[in-house]
């Protein structure tokens, strides 16, 4: 069986990204992120963190590690590992690594901005405000 392409609207869940992972991940096709949050393999939209706005393409997300500091320091060392991720964690809760690809979905068009000036000033009424 197959299924069709997935619609980037009809994609429910979403996910936010800093607008350097966003450049990188539209740049080569892939990228990678850190997160305190789990999330299930599948496709997700994205959302700009800085404008709040969603972007016009959604990930697959492949590949999930998780690592507590613990684990972390007993493998490579204090100096080595970042406290900074467990910020506001216990050091013995797991943060996540994850590796995404761009998804095979269908994209809305890419609209165009017109600027346009009206010529004639005109009153808006109240109830033309409201509909």
């Amino acid at each position: 069986m197959r299924y069709a392409q997935p619609e980037l609207e009809r994609i429910a869940h979403f996910i936010e990204l800093d607008p350097f992972r966003i450049k990188e991940a539209l740049r080569r096709g892939k990228c990678t992120f850190i997160s305190r949050y789990f999330y299930n393999p599948g496709i997700y939209r994205v959302r700009n963190t800085e404008t709040g706005k969603f972007e016009n393409f959604a990930i697959l997300i492949e590949k999930i590690e998780s690592a507590s500091y613990e684990d972390l320091v007993r493998d490579f060392g204090e100096d080595l590992v970042d406290e900074s991720l467990w910020e506001g964690l216990s050091k013995k809760d797991h943060i996540y690594f994850y590796a995404f690809t761009l998804a095979d979905i269908k994209r809305r068009p890419v609209e165009e901005a017109i600027s346009w000036r009206s010529t004639k000033r005109r009153e808006v009424s109240k109830r033309e405000l409201l509909l």
